[in-house]
């Protein structure tokens, strides 16, 4: 199954760096397109860095499967967190390699360390 975007309605979709689904896939468009993402990662480069942390958030966010959204910066260690709660989303930023980063929606936690891990970063 190669999964290749995340839908945001009918006939539009996103296309994450990272996506992770619970259970089974919800899929459409002859299984290119997941329905139910639950954890979306955005890996942030020059071109999107003017978009992702904002427009392509948004539409992220509305997914009503979606319950964490974590965006990166490759170069240098900083991560941006959003996590779904009543109202409105809880934001955490971590920016030290030994932060350790929740994903409460699985019941576990990780240093950012491993999320970077292999990634050489220009502070390293």
């Amino acid at each position: 199954m190669a999964i290749e975007r995340v839908g945001r309605s009918r006939g539009r979709y996103g296309c994450p760096d990272l996506n992770v689904f619970c259970d089974d896939a919800q899929l459409r468009d002859g299984e290119q397109t997941l329905l139910n993402p639950v954890v979306l990662f955005e890996a942030l480069s020059p071109r999107s860095a003017d978009y992702d942390p904002y427009t392509k958030l948004e539409y992220c966010c509305a997914l009503p499967s979606v319950q964490t959204h974590v965006i990166l910066d490759p170069y240098d260690c900083q991560a941006d967190l959003r996590f779904r709660t009543e109202a409105p989303w809880r934001r955490q930023a971590c920016s030290v390699m030994d932060a350790v980063v929740p994903f409460e929606v699985f019941g576990c936690q990780s240093p950012l360390a491993q999320v970077y891990r292999g990634v050489a970063l220009a502070d390293a």
